[in-house]
């Protein structure tokens, strides 16, 4: 299943892969996710997304997950301080982004707990 079940808008943005303006932010934000997922008993979680954290300055993402039993808990941090960017500054801010898509698509795993033993 999808550790991020809530998708930005970013998560289509900066396609191009070049840029001829600036980038422009209407105002800088913030988005903060706080996921608890309860798995049923016949379940068990087998494994939790990493623990990325990109800090560009102007851009920060932080993705954390954690587990207490049946239990997960997925913690996402993205900010964006900046309001213009120039366009030198686009390759830096298209792959920060792309990290951000990459992480936001990781996965929680769960497995029945009847096979788990296996």
């Amino acid at each position: 299943m999808p550790a991020e079940i809530f998708r930005g808008q970013q998560s289509a943005a900066f396609q191009a892969q070049k840029r001829v303006n600036m980038v422009y932010f209407q105002y800088p934000y913030q988005e903060s996710d706080d996921l608890k997922i309860h798995v049923p008993a016949s379940y068990k979680i087998a494994s939790l997304p990493a623990h990325p954290k990109l800090d560009r300055g102007l851009v920060i993402y932080n993705l954390s997950a954690s587990q207490d039993a049946n239990t997960a808990e997925i913690k996402r941090d993205l900010v964006m301080n900046a309001m213009l960017l120039g366009k030198d500054a686009y390759p830096a801010l298209r792959a920060f982004f792309f990290a951000v898509k990459s992480a936001d698509d990781s996965q929680i795993v769960l497995q029945n707990a009847a096979n788990a033993g296996n």
